[in-house]
């Protein structure tokens, strides 16, 4: 579920790093939904949810950038209050996974955090949402830029997931 960024940003990292991902995970045998493509306006998070709901999608992993000013990858997990034991712990573990294996040169990583986000909350699965970055950052924007970081950032993730072969899963 990649979050659009605004058509005036040059670039669009949330959807190049959706991209590697998918190929990662569809290479591994992984069924694959994406929200959103580059050539179409992105769907409101309740059709976005609507999508990953309805697809039979084991794991939600959306995708986007901060606009906060906040440098750094980070890991949003769902809410514990409302969220059923196993899916909140299985979310849980699997933001910190993620955020182990983002830890690499080139990555400035933040810790995990929980979110409100509705497409992560309304996931029946496991979900989480990945900010790759601020657009605003100076040093982010410069990192977005470069394909090479997309590329680690989309192995970190799919590292982190593990082998799913078989499984469906919704990048939102």
């Amino acid at each position: 579920d990649p979050s659009p960024v605004a058509s005036s940003d040059a670039v669009d990292p949330s959807l190049d790093v959706a991209r590697r991902l998918a190929a990662l995970l569809q290479a591994a045998g992984a069924d694959v939904i994406v929200t959103r493509s580059a050539t179409e306006t992105a769907p409101a998070p309740a059709r976005r949810l609507e999508i990953a709901t309805t697809s039979g999608a084991a794991l939600l992993v959306g995708l986007d950038v901060g606009r906060a000013g906040d440098p750094g990858l980070v890991v949003y997990r769902r809410q514990e209050a409302g969220t059923e034991p196993e899916v909140f712990a299985a979310s849980r573990d699997l933001a910190a996974e993620i955020t182990r294996a983002a830890r690499l040169p080139g990555i400035l990583v933040r810790e995990p955090a929980e979110t409100t986000d509705s497409v992560v909350a309304g996931f029946p699965g496991r979900a989480v949402r990945v900010t790759v970055g601020d657009i605003t950052s100076d040093a982010d924007l410069m990192r977005m830029t470069d394909p090479a970081w997309a590329d680690r950032v989309a192995r970190a993730i799919y590292r982190a997931i593990g082998d799913r072969r078989g499984e469906t899963m919704a990048l939102s």
